[in-house]
């Protein structure tokens, strides 16, 4: 179920060919703590990597920490002095339990996908690197935009 989760979020990549579930058993500690601890990655057959995500409470820097693990699986990629065409694009898939973004003008979208852009020229994007795509799953549910 969850590989055909991913393959529907990211419909218009490579399947995902391994899953790979870290650290099983959650303690208080790591939950209260700020340890950085990749729960759950993916690899599709292109070699891109995965973090897949529940967050089931809101709190003022997720948005913060998201990108954070992402930081850290593209940069423990490579050791130094090796070719930064050996990296591949590391994909987050955050599922939220609550609304993230709440402006009125918001309100019809649930499904978002955030990518390395330029301000002005949205269309020109620095690369494939990283990605952060993120379902508001109450929003999502209620606008009936889950596939």
């Amino acid at each position: 179920l969850l590989v055909d989760l991913i393959n529907v979020v990211r419909s218009d990549e490579p399947p995902i060919v391994a899953v790979t579930l870290l650290n099983p058993r959650l303690t208080p500690e790591r939950l209260s703590g700020k340890q950085l601890i990749l729960d759950l990655q993916a690899r599709d057959e292109r070699g891109q990597r995965y973090n897949i995500e529940m967050q089931v409470r809101r709190f003022a820097l997720w948005g913060a920490r998201g990108i954070l693990y992402l930081a850290r699986l593209l940069s423990e990629q490579l050791e130094a002095g090796q070719d930064y065409r050996r990296l591949k694009p590391v994909i987050g898939i955050h599922l939220l339990d609550f609304t993230l973004f709440e402006d009125p003008d918001q309100a019809d979208q649930a499904l978002w996908c955030f990518e390395m852009r330029d301000r002005l020229r949205p269309a020109v994007r620095l690369g494939r690197e990283l990605q952060l795509n993120i379902v508001e799953l109450r929003k999502a549910d209620r606008l009936g935009q889950l596939p």
